[in-house]
């Protein structure tokens, strides 16, 4: 959900879309560990947003 949330921030320009975007990668880092599909996704995102 953070990561959708993210993605519609950004769209609007808003600044924190990187915040959530982080929170969001750290929590599939946790849950599903660094090489998951969903964590690279995610963290490409932040990279992306930064």
């Amino acid at each position: 959900m953070l990561l959708f949330q993210a993605r519609v921030l950004r769209h609007l320009d808003d600044p924190t879309a990187a915040d959530l975007a982080r929170r969001g990668a750290q929590i599939l880092h946790t849950r599903l560990g660094r090489t998951h599909p969903k964590t690279e996704d995610a963290f490409a995102l932040v990279d992306r947003l930064r």
